[in-house]
């Protein structure tokens, strides 16, 4: 299994997508985290010819991509390559003594 990391974006490849995982439909680009300070979001472009399908389960994105490799982009960070197959992504936690959070990025 591969992992790829952009800020507080883990994304992993997997053999296949929860069968209860809800479809999702989005337009333009598919938004992995949403910079709610700076507004700066971690998306994938939808582009002609890379089809991606993407998914939601407990808090989790689902992406199966094909016809060639998705680009994952953010205004702070460099892009990543993703190729063909199926990946599960989630938001980084940290510990701190006070609760559990989201990595803010």
């Amino acid at each position: 299994m591969q992992h790829y990391r952009q800020g507080d974006v883990i994304i992993k490849s997997i053999p296949t997508i929860p069968a209860d995982a809800k479809r999702l439909h989005p337009e333009g680009r598919v938004i992995l985290a949403a910079g709610e300070v700076t507004g700066h979001h971690h998306a994938i472009a939808l582009l002609d010819g890379i089809q991606i399908e993407a998914y939601e389960k407990d808090g989790k994105t689902y992406l199966h991509i094909e016809g060639g490799d998705a680009v994952l982009g953010h205004e702070e960070h460099g892009r990543i390559s993703l190729p063909p197959g199926n990946y599960e992504s989630w938001i980084q936690k940290e510990y701190t003594p006070e609760e559990i959070r989201n990595v803010a990025d």
